[in-house]
């Protein structure tokens, strides 16, 4: 047990000078004030080395935050963060964070160059990844081969102002099979190509896709309902390669189809079209934040699906989709 600390300590000071077994000299003037100049400076430092001891401890609620470590500790590409730290399973980017690095690994787990540090777009990558749909199996229309395929990970090291911090892991992928995860959220919704791009660039640019018949990367709450609530638009779009057509609509249709869209009992989607189904139609509803939901219709009454849940369509239902281009 260390000893307590006294409230006036006594201090004991000795003359390094007159330590051990020495000859004592009759003091002259000179030698008097130097030594007594040796004390006070030797009772200053034990008086400071004892209040420093006796001093409380001052924690900090913040801790440092970590870097980037130095390799990939998971087994598998983009699935592994160094910890939760703040993550939740409601969101990949929980709060509101104020600064983002991105590390990044080579194809043996390695850390590679020097973190990049967004210096735009944080806020809207923290709203893309948050619209992403909670999938942990691979959507039927992902051909996971992994033929010619050399996936590097990622790290985003998100940091918030008390000092916490997040962890996104993701990867790098041509056959886009990789999970991204903050270890308490998993999704397959494929963004390793806009974390690559945004490490490159120093910049996060929007998921949302310029063309409106470009289906995305999927929606949170597409894993629950054939259309996610509260959209604001709706673009229907045909597959014809000689004659294709779009039409965009308002709100008050976008809801009124995704009603009708929604009533449809559902099934897991997993890939049960017959190879020689084709494609008849893409409905593309739009919303006011994140990206798109997209459902297709398929012909050869393979009924229709947003990648994640199927659902048949009734002849009348189908009509009246069909109806939408004209």
């Amino acid at each position: 047990m260390s000893e307590p600390c006294l409230e006036h300590p006594t201090l004991s000071v000795l003359d390094e000078e007159t330590e051990g077994s020495v000859e004592i000299l009759q003091p002259t003037k000179d030698t008097m004030r130097a030594s007594g100049m040796r004390r006070t400076i030797s009772a200053m430092v034990s008086a400071l080395g004892l209040l420093s001891a006796c001093a409380p401890s001052v924690s900090s609620s913040v801790s440092p935050s970590p870097e980037c470590p130095s390799s990939w500790g998971g087994k598998d590409p983009g699935d592994w963060v160094p910890s939760i730290g703040s993550g939740t399973p409601e969101l990949l980017v929980p709060g509101t964070p104020q600064q983002a690095d991105i590390c990044i690994y080579d194809t043996k787990g390695l850390r590679g160059a020097a973190p990049r540090r967004l210096i735009d777009g944080l806020e809207q990558m923290a709203t893309d990844l948050n619209h992403l749909p909670v999938v942990a199996a691979s959507p039927s229309w992902r051909a996971c081969t992994m033929i010619g395929s050399t996936p590097h990970s990622y790290l985003i090291r998100l940091r918030y102002s008390n000092g916490s911090v997040s962890w996104v892991g993701t990867a790098y992928d041509v056959n886009q099979c990789v999970v991204t995860t903050n270890g308490a959220f998993r999704t397959k919704s494929y963004v390793g190509d806009a974390v690559s791009a945004a490490y490159n660039a120093g910049r996060w640019s929007s998921l949302n896709p310029v063309n409106q018949c470009d289906p995305g990367r999927g929606r949170v709450g597409q894993d629950k309902q054939m259309v996610p609530k509260d959209a604001i638009g709706l673009t229907v779009c045909n597959f014809s390669a000689t004659a294709p057509q779009k039409r965009a609509y308002g709100k008050d249709v976008a809801r009124e189809i995704s009603a009708k869209i929604t009533a449809q009992p559902t099934r897991i989607d997993e890939g049960s079209c017959p190879i020689k189904a084709t494609q008849s139609l893409l409905l593309v509803f739009r919303y006011a934040q994140g990206p798109p939901a997209a459902v297709t219709l398929w012909k050869k009454g393979c009924g229709m699906d947003n990648r994640f849940l199927r659902s048949n369509v009734p002849p009348t239902l189908s009509a009246e989709l069909s109806g939408l281009l004209n």
